[in-house]
C-alpha cells in the first residue's frame, strides 16, 4: 500500500543513507536500519497515509457525485473533467484500499494465530464427526448400526484387500521410462552448484510483495525496494 505513494521512495532512501550512531557492521548495519525506518513510516502512515478506509468513501462519494452532475448535463465539458478526475482518484484509492485490507487480513492472522488455530482444529473435529461412518448395509439389506459389528465388518474389508497382489500394476520398466523427459548432466550441475548474489536477488524478487510480513513487520515489496538501487554485491 506505502509503495504506490510517490514520497515513499524519498522517504525510505534517505532513512537508509543516513549514518547509524549504533557501531556495527554487516546484519547488525540492516538490522538497526530496518528498526529506524519502522518508526519513518510509522509517521509516515498517519500523517501522509491516514485513514485509508475514510479516504476510499470520501473519493467514491465524490466519484458518484460527479457521474450524477455529467448525466444531468453529458455536454457539458467542465463536468465531464472533472468525472475523469473524480474517476482516478477513486480507482487508485480503491487500489490502495484493497492492498489495505489484504495485509491488514493477514497481520490479524498473525496476531490472533492461537485462536485461529483453535477455530481450525475445531472445524476438523466437526468434519471427522460429520465423517463418520456410524452404520453400513449388510448383504441381506439391514442397517448394522452396532458400534462393534461396524468395526469388525471394515476390518474384515480391508484383510481382503491389503496384502494381494494386483495385476494391473507391475515391474518398472527403466528402458521405458529413459525414454522419457529427464535432466541433462549440464541441468544436474545446476541443481548442485554453490548459488550467488544474483540467484538471491532473483529468488528475492521471486516473493509476493503482498507476503504476509515476518516477525520485523515488513513484506517483501519493502525489501524489494530497498534492493533495487543496490548493485548484486551490496546486500
Amino acid at each position: 500500500m506505502w509503495t504506490s505513494h510517490p514520497q515513499f521512495r524519498s522517504i525510505v532512501l534517505s532513512n537508509w543513507n543516513r549514518d547509524l550512531r549504533i557501531k556495527g557492521s554487516g546484519l547488525d548495519q540492516v538490522y538497526w536500519k530496518l528498526v529506524r525506518l519502522k518508526h519513518d513510516l510509522k509517521k509516515f502512515n498517519w500523517r501522509i497515509i491516514g485513514d485509508v478506509a475514510r479516504s476510499y468513501e470520501d473519493c467514491k462519494t465524490e466519484f458518484q457525485k460527479a457521474r450524477y452532475d455529467i448525466f444531468s448535463d453529458p455536454q457539458n465539458q467542465i463536468l465531464a473533467s472533472a468525472e475523469r478526475v473524480a474517476f482516478q482518484r477513486f480507482k487508485q484509492q480503491e487500489k490502495v484500499y484493497g492492498s489495505y485490507l489484504r495485509q491488514k487480513s493477514k497481520i490479524e492472522w498473525i496476531q490472533f494465530g492461537n485462536e485461529n488455530s483453535s477455530y481450525f482444529h475445531a472445524y476438523i473435529k466437526q468434519r471427522k464427526r460429520a465423517n463418520r461412518i456410524a452404520s453400513y448395509i449388510s448383504e441381506d439389506g439391514k442397517v448394522e448400526d452396532s458400534y462393534p459389528k461396524v468395526i469388525s465388518h471394515f476390518i474384515n474389508h480391508f484383510k481382503s484387500v491389503l496384502g494381494c497382489s494386483n495385476k494391473a500394476s507391475g515391474k518398472v520398466d527403466y528402458v521405458i521410462a529413459d525414454l522419457g523427459p529427464v535432466l541433462s548432466v549440464e541441468d544436474q550441475l545446476a541443481l548442485i552448484k554453490p548459488f550467488s548474489n544474483k540467484d538471491v536477488k532473483t529468488t528475492m524478487f521471486g516473493i509476493s510483495s503482498i507476503k504476509s510480513p515476518g516477525p520485523d513487520g515488513f513484506r517483501g515489496g519493502i525489501l524489494q525496494k530497498l534492493m533495487e538501487r543496490h548493485g548484486e554485491g551490496d546486500f
